[in-house]
């Protein structure tokens, strides 16, 4: 089966999407996660957003499975909530509301333990 989902991380107009086949489950807590491991380079976007998409991916960088990248805003099959990481603004918007990064991680840090690796 899986659990499928997407983080759409948008810079400007664009979006880089990631596709998790099996990150549904925890996409909340893995991406506040992501978000606080990336607070030191929040105002470069760049570097902000190769962070957060190296801690979701973790250490399956090399599997043939489970990941993809998509240059859109659309990704690939999702089965739970839409999320955008506005990088411009710092908020994460989920379902169309949005929550700035500091009071998302705060929400989800209950379920994540600093220095922890997620996956």
């Amino acid at each position: 089966m899986g659990a499928r989902t997407n983080f759409h991380f948008k810079q400007g107009d664009n979006y880089l999407t990631l596709y998790s086949h099996w990150g549904g489950d925890s996409k909340m807590q893995d991406l506040a996660y992501a978000i606080s491991m990336a607070e030191p380079r929040w105002d470069d976007i760049g570097y902000a957003t190769r962070i957060m998409v190296s801690v979701l991916i973790g250490d399956s960088w090399t599997s043939e499975t489970g990941y993809g990248l998509h240059a859109d805003a659309i990704g690939g099959e999702e089965s739970y909530e839409h999320t955008i990481i506005d990088l411009d603004n710092k908020v994460v918007i989920v379902d169309g509301q949005p929550k700035p990064f500091k009071d998302f991680i705060s929400y989800h840090s209950n379920t994540f333990h600093v220095g922890e690796m997620v996956n």
